[in-house]
């Protein structure tokens, strides 16, 4: 049985040639082209390459959104601000992929994230019993409510990876595609029962950093007390006052809480807990409560957890460790790998791009890679629990050799 994986990319502005380089060296191959994953930055518009995409490839299934600042290929971070676009690719006999697409002003997101499951493995004449990966994408809000109904579909343990759709500052200028259509406001899924081996991992890296509280009153993405008292002040206190001047008049926090993020432990490892990284995004006044970019229930306990420039650095080369040893796949295996790295984690290092996807490249053995840099992470912490983060990185290693 024949596989094979290819990426590919281009830097042209034009649409047109940007898709040409893209899908030129498929024709090559003298495998079929079974399905896709895009990625590409918001100066290369989806109204666009959507739709040159399904010309370029005919019948063939893809999925992507937009990626903050760049896109990775590789070693390489394309981009910076500047179109760009890269693939990965899955060619061969018995590959199997199937794609939804659906708006979420359709009905609840739960519901919307069962329907997008069952279409996904329908379109591939695949059964849940099938999948042996997923990868979800979505504009922000009501990731956790989708989840939940695509993992009321998918056999327990299937690895999920996914990330939301993102752009350089927040200006809403994100989408997302399939083959089917483009959404600036919904959710896509793919399906595959790739048959070769397959890793996958999803980690936050980040550590404790001491202090931490009960949660007393939630609404959502809103938590407004920690330990009877308002939120935002407990969490200033905890960073040292580094959001004092947002407390009189709210606003923004983004780049005060990027290294600083909530935790909240949300599953365990042995003895050890792992934390699902929370990224408060503003202060709501005159209230002084936190407004995230996650869910967190009431009396759920969150922790201040820490990172540092350096450790976002290597933390992409950890997750694909970490994903090797949970798994049955050697290094010299791995024929691709897909990495999905928080957007807000890559504005605080963007120096260290390059730098991150080579120590990502040495990991996977110098693989063909594709990464996505996104507003929201989806992933498995363990393989019983489909969850929606920030500040996270997951990663899926496919090999060539049968499973």
């Amino acid at each position: 049985m024949a596989l094979k994986t290819h990426v590919t990319q281009s830097t042209q502005s034009d649409v047109g040639k940007a898709v040409e380089e893209l899908t030129a060296s498929l024709k090559q191959i003298g495998l079929p082209v079974r399905g896709g994953v895009v990625y590409c930055t918001i100066e290369l518009p989806t109204e666009e390459l959507q739709p040159a995409l399904k010309r370029a490839l005919g019948d063939v299934p893809f999925i992507g959104c937009t990626s903050c600042l760049g896109v990775g290929s590789s070693a390489r971070f394309l981009g910076n601000g500047k179109p760009a676009v890269a693939a990965l690719w899955l060619l061969g006999e018995g590959v199997r992929f199937g794609t939804a697409l659906l708006s979420k002003a359709a009905q609840q997101a739960e519901h919307v994230g069962a329907k997008l499951a069952r279409t996904a493995m329908s379109t591939a004449g695949m059964a849940a019993s099938d999948v042996r990966f997923a990868i979800f994408h979505a504009t922000p809000g009501d990731e956790e409510a989708a989840l939940r109904g695509i993992s009321g579909e998918l056999s327990a343990g299937v690895p999920l990876i996914g990330g939301t759709a993102a752009d350089n500052d927040l200006s809403a200028k994100w989408s997302l595609f399939t083959e089917k259509g483009i959404s600036t406001d919904g959710f896509a899924l793919a399906v595959c029962n790739w048959p070769g081996k397959l890793a996958a991992a999803y980690r936050g890296g980040y550590l404790l950093a001491g202090p931490k509280g009960k949660v007393t009153r939630s609404s959502g993405r809103v938590v407004q007390e920690i330990e009877g008292r308002p939120a935002a002040v407990v969490y200033n206190e905890w960073i040292r006052g580094a959001i004092a001047a947002q407390l009189e008049t709210g606003g923004a926090i983004l780049r005060e809480s990027t290294l600083n993020p909530l935790g909240v432990a949300r599953a365990r490892l042995g003895n050890l807990d792992l934390h699902l990284l929370v990224h408060p995004e503003r202060v709501v006044s005159p209230e002084k409560s936190l407004h995230l970019f996650a869910e967190v229930k009431e009396g759920e306990i969150v922790h201040l957890m820490r990172s540092s420039p350096t450790a976002l650095e290597r933390r992409a080369s950890a997750v694909a460790e970490e994903a090797l040893r949970r798994s049955k796949v050697t290094r010299r295996e791995i024929d691709a790998a897909l990495m999905i790295y928080c957007g807000a984690c890559l504005l605080a290092i963007p120096d260290q791009a390059e730098r991150m996807l080579a120590d990502f490249g040495q990991a996977v053995a110098q693989a063909a890679a594709l990464s996505a840099f996104t507003f929201g992470e989806q992933g498995c912490i363990v393989p019983e629990r489909i969850d929606h983060g920030n500040l996270m990185c997951c990663v899926l290693l496919l090999a060539c050799t049968p499973a």
